[in-house]
């Protein structure tokens, strides 16, 4: 299995296409842990394949009623399955990190966690814990993998994978940013945050300890109508209005953060990110020094 790493970091990964956009709110706990409803063999809210090769458990668990089973033959097609998720990487932190529980059965290859950073022009961070080479069959036993958070980095994919043959259980999984669940991690933004990155932030602004740090996003939300006019030419509007539950709007306001911050010309000379300083600060508290706090901050 030595072509599964490379083909992994630098390839297009197989399921990518088919991985599940978290709602990054509170229900995202419920997903991780498959303590929510199942409707099929495939867990609830993942994303993955081969399908056939995927199952949520009901027998097998460490922790409440269900757990995700990856179960291959030498009749599975592929030569690895998993279960994938991908949100956004719109928070701020040092370290990402992965963590759960497997079990596993008859394993002939290697089985484990895996997590990669992509950017815009591709994977940035990668790990999938092939050089742990677990194998065999062992009881419930915790793992983790840990990956520096890049600014650059615009999504974050994670999952469970079995190479070969075997079954592997997996249940409990978390994703961590310095310690804590990725959603009370603080949201940047800015003015050229809109769309996508707007519904994201407000879909965090719904836990209760998630912060906002930043200035006003641009308040472009909603899908896009196309207008047709003369001469081949045409434009485009918000065809939908876009509002919190108490009816706020959001449209040409933008979504206000609970911490603003704006860059400043003399941090910028400073080769200084001042927004992300301040998350770090939300996150760490304000005991820790400047210096540590600029350090980290730098790219």
């Amino acid at each position: 299995m030595r072509r599964l790493l490379p083909a992994l970091i630098f390839g297009a990964f197989a399921f990518q296409g088919q991985a599940q956009t978290a709602n990054l709110d509170s229900e995202l706990a419920s997903v991780l842990s498959f303590e929510t409803t199942h409707s099929g063999a495939m867990p609830q809210g993942w994303g993955g394949g081969p399908p056939e090769t995927i199952f949520v458990d009901g027998e097998i668990v460490h922790g409440g009623k269900w757990a995700a089973r990856l179960q291959r033959n030498s009749n599975s097609p592929n030569g690895f399955s998993t279960i994938t998720k991908v949100i956004p990487l719109d928070f701020s932190g040092t370290n990402v990190e992965w963590r759960g529980f497997l079990r596993t059965e008859d394993v002939s290859d290697f089985t484990g966690l895996w997590m990669r950073e992509d950017g815009d022009a591709g994977p940035l961070a990668f790990d999938n814990m092939q050089q742990r080479q677990v194998k065999g069959t062992h009881g419930w036993t915790e793992y983790s993998i840990t990956l520096p958070l890049r600014r650059e980095a615009r999504q974050i994919f994670f999952g469970v994978l079995v190479a070969g043959t075997g079954k592997v259980w997996a249940d409990d999984l978390q994703l961590l940013v310095d310690g804590k669940p990725v959603w009370d991690a603080p949201r940047l933004v800015d003015e050229v945050s809109q769309s996508q990155a707007e519904y994201t932030a407000m879909a965090f602004r719904s836990t209760p300890r998630s912060i906002v740090v930043g200035s006003a996003t641009a308040g472009a939300d909603g899908n896009v109508s196309t207008i047709v006019l003369p001469g081949g030419l045409s434009t485009m509007i918000s065809g939908i209005g876009v509002f919190y539950p108490d009816k706020k709007p959001t449209q040409r306001v933008g979504i206000v953060p609970d911490v603003e911050v704006k860059p400043t010309i003399a941090g910028i000379r400073a080769g200084r990110d001042e927004v992300l300083e301040e998350a770090l600060r939300q996150i760490l508290g304000r005991l820790i020094p400047q210096d540590q706090i600029e350090k980290m901050a730098k790219p």
